[in-house]
């Protein structure tokens, strides 16, 4: 009994919810305006509704928002354009060092072809030093 008289107190209360439905809740000029910029900024990244409403409600929490949104978007373009920096940098800086490593392989190919001759040359004055002792002790 007591199940039952529970369960038809709830049947009337769900059914007073569907003959009372919930007035529509009526939005206020800024938060409809802060709505469609914020569309508009979500659609193609433009912040010109928003920052017009910065400017028609100065004083609304949906102002500050926008300006919250504006602020963020305008420092993300900022790190955007650091980044595009940073990359060229790297492909410079990459160019560079591989025109250096380039460099560096022909100047350790020339010290060596100069260690070459260098050699050489000892060797000959050793020659050289050799022949003239062997002159000055059998003069002719």
């Amino acid at each position: 009994m007591k199940l039952v008289f529970l369960l038809s107190t709830l049947f009337l209360f769900s059914g007073c919810a569907v003959f009372q439905p919930q007035p529509k809740q009526v939005l206020s000029q800024d938060e409809q305006d802060f709505c469609q910029a914020f569309d508009a900024f979500q659609e193609s990244g433009q912040i010109t509704g928003l920052q017009e409403l910065l400017v028609n409600f100065p004083g609304s929490d949906w102002s500050a928002r926008a300006e919250i949104i504006i602020l963020y978007k305008k420092q993300l373009d900022q790190l955007k354009v650091q980044n595009e920096h940073l990359r060229r940098s790297q492909r410079q800086q990459s160019l560079d060092l591989k025109y250096l490593k380039q460099h560096d392989q022909q100047l350790k190919e020339k010290t060596e072809r100069l260690d070459e001759i260098n050699k050489q040359l000892t060797d000959k004055i050793e020659q050289l030093k050799g022949l003239l002792i062997q002159s000055e002790k059998y003069p002719q």
